[in-house]
């Protein structure tokens, strides 16, 4: 399958990004992200734990400002649900070794007027079309999400198409 294909080509890549370079583009990433008014002006930001070579996002959530709530996604049942994590107590390992809320110990979050996502990818596109995972969790959340989102990802990742 096509996509399989450019899924290992993309990972594979993010994975050659040396930690330096990994690190000063995450940082750069979360500089970005808090510049934009859709930021500026949420309520809630929906984010993610980052595993193996993704953009280490998870400053964002530490200086989200202005009261903002953080929420982190968890898996249940198929579907992708997001709760706020505030403490330390509140995450565990979840599948595959991902860090994520307790849905038990945590509030879960279902209104998300003001929310701004940020999305993990492998790849995005000029269009915004993004490569992810395969799951399909992100895209079956996003086609009813009605606030703003951003992907993640670092400029080797960028693509024409």
């Amino acid at each position: 399958m096509v996509k399989d294909i450019l899924r290992a080509e993309f990972k594979s890549l993010r994975d050659s990004i040396s930690e330096a370079d990994r690190a000063a583009y995450s940082a750069e990433l979360v500089g970005l992200i808090r510049s934009l008014p859709e930021y500026k002006a949420a309520r809630i930001l929906l984010s993610y734990y980052p595993i193996g070579s993704e953009p280490d996002i998870v400053p964002l959530a530490e200086a989200a400002e202005d009261g903002k709530l953080t929420a982190f996604p968890v898996i249940d049942g198929g579907e992708m649900r997001f709760y706020v994590a505030g403490t330390s107590d509140c995450v565990r390992s979840g599948g595959m070794g991902i860090p994520e809320p307790d849905a038990a110990k945590c509030k879960r979050v279902s209104d998300f007027s003001g929310a701004i996502c940020v999305v993990p990818a492998l790849a995005v596109d000029k269009r915004g079309f993004r490569l992810g995972y395969g799951g399909g969790y992100y895209d079956r959340f996003l086609s009813a999400f009605r606030g703003f989102s951003v992907c993640a990802v670092f400029p080797r990742l960028y693509v024409p198409e």
